[in-house]
């Protein structure tokens, strides 16, 4: 549905004629992986625009809501509620002002400024921030909005909302609502009031963009000291790495007979309270790995096919109960805390049984500080999906089986993994845990990959366990019909419902 002149012209006035376009390549461009609602089609939006501040994204909206226009906002994801006709696409990118606070360790930060950016000039100030698993190129604030988890979650807290702070919000009928300490003065620092904490309704609540109710235009993030050494870039993109200062960090890779033994030797890492993160590795991340390759190897779909048939599956199929681990430890401010992780570790691991243990001989990250090759996880078939859970480490082993159990049903054309791509990440020192299952098959079946999804969120709801992005007609019933109340705040900051519309 073609945008009319006049609402066009009004859009114009808001952020100037360089910053927006119904060009069809442009348009055909911004909706490419576009997000959908109930399995529509994705439509090529009626206009894209830019806008730099909140005053024009304000001024959107309300041009929006006087013509009834539909719109999406986006920055690195792709953009929800692209199966309407007619939708106005607000592409966040421009708005990427960037402060931070060394003394009160927080951030403030626009929709447009990525993890990467974000790192980087906290690396110079010897501070951190987490980097999430999807990559380094995303968005922080939509990103802590959604989930906001990576690994170091593990020692600095669970989810994004754990870390925001005040905020800047437009909602869907173009109000501007300012969040903890940004509504009595132009600081960021505290997110708890005054009044009642409506930071909540800008959260995705596991069922819909963050978008749905208006849009978060600024925002303060938390972030934790860090070591003041440098940390060295290797390689050529894509293949890249960091160095890390070999006096502060150390991997170790240790290996359990079985997964009860992994679990309950990790739980006992987070009660001593070491490391920067912990881990089970599925066998899969070793060939993913290798087929990053070098010049030496493989690379590719081919070299992770290589390694897998002819080191990983043989070793799978004579010990399927074997379980590898990894962490990272971290000597906080001094050397001698390194070296009393490493024997905490050690401990653990001889009172746990482990078959192995031994520390890397090289100490380079490639995901956690500054980026996540997560698109390597398509070399095994060519698509994948991730069943997410977060539950406690005892409850997340039991989902292990009906995640198993499921994938059975799908193999093939689902790829068969002899049960060994479930991953454990704990988080908050193993108070919580991110339990992903990759599962994989080709581009031609990746529709059963969602039957495989759908399988395990219904068995699922019968155990209890949450997973991520959950059916809210299935889920609902079952706790406290959470959904019915999203709905009801959807109705009051989207009157028009013109913001993409919850799952």
């Amino acid at each position: 549905m073609a945008l009319s002149k006049e609402a066009y012209q009004a859009l114009e006035k808001v952020v100037g004629p360089d910053w927006i376009s119904n060009d069809p390549a442009i348009l055909e461009a911004d909706h490419v992986g576009g997000g959908v609602h109930g399995g529509g089609d994705i439509k090529r939006p009626a206009a894209s625009i830019q806008p730099e501040t909140a005053e024009e994204v304000q001024g959107i909206i309300k041009i929006c809501n006087k013509y009834k226009i539909p719109f999406s906002a986006t920055t690195t994801n792709p953009p929800p509620g692209l199966d309407r006709e007619g939708v106005i696409f607000i592409d966040l990118k421009r708005m990427r002002k960037l402060k931070i606070d060394e003394e009160n360790l927080y951030a403030t930060l626009e929709p447009g400024v990525s993890f990467a950016a974000l790192q980087g000039e906290l690396f110079k100030r010897g501070l951190v921030t987490f980097v999430p698993m999807c990559g380094g190129n995303v968005s922080v604030l939509a990103n802590t909005l959604n989930v906001g988890e990576g690994a170091i979650s593990y020692r600095y807290g669970d989810r994004g909302y754990r870390r925001v702070l005040a905020t800047e919000w437009v909602t869907a009928a173009g109000d501007v609502l300012k969040i903890g300490s940004s509504a009595l003065q132009d600081d960021y620092f505290w997110g708890e009031g005054p009044g009642p904490d409506l930071r909540g309704l800008m959260a995705s609540a596991n069922l819909e963009s963050p978008t749905t109710r208006g849009i978060c235009t600024k925002m303060g993030v938390r972030v934790f000291p860090f070591i003041e050494e440098e940390m060295v870039p290797q390689g050529d993109a894509p293949v890249t790495s960091l160095l890390l200062p070999s006096n502060r960090f150390m991997y170790y890779n240790f290996v359990f007979p079985n997964k009860e033994a992994a679990l309950n030797a990790i739980y006992e890492i987070g009660k001593c309270e070491i490391g920067l993160f912990v881990m089970t590795v599925p066998p899969w991340f070793f060939a993913m790995a290798r087929a990053r390759g070098s010049a030496e190897v493989l690379t590719g779909a081919a070299g992770f096919w290589d390694y897998w048939d002819n080191h990983e599956a043989p070793l799978i199929r004579e010990n399927p109960n074997q379980t590898t681990c990894r962490a990272l430890l971290y000597g906080i401010g001094s050397d001698k805390r390194l070296a009393y992780e490493e024997k905490v570790l050690l401990s653990i691991c001889e009172d746990y049984g482990t078959t192995f243990a031994r520390a890397s001989r090289r100490t380079t990250d490639e995901t956690h500080f500054m980026s996540s090759d997560a698109i390597v996880s398509n070399l095994a078939g060519g698509r994948f999906t991730s069943v997410i859970l977060f539950e406690s480490l005892d409850h997340a082993y039991k989902c292990t089986d009906i995640v198993n159990a499921n994938t059975k049903k799908h193999v093939p054309p689902v790829l068969d993994d002899y049960g060994t791509t479930n991953w454990f990440l704990p988080f908050e020192m193993c108070h919580i845990c991110k339990l992903e299952c990759l599962r994989f098959a080709s581009v031609e079946d990746a529709g059963e990959l969602a039957l495989l999804m759908d399988d395990c969120h219904k068995d699922f709801v019968d155990v209890g366990a949450f997973p991520v992005r959950p059916a809210a007609e299935r889920y609902g019933p079952k706790w406290e019909n959470y959904p019915e109340k999203t709905k009801k705040f959807k109705d009051l900051l989207d009157p028009n419902h013109l913001a993409p519309p919850i799952s």
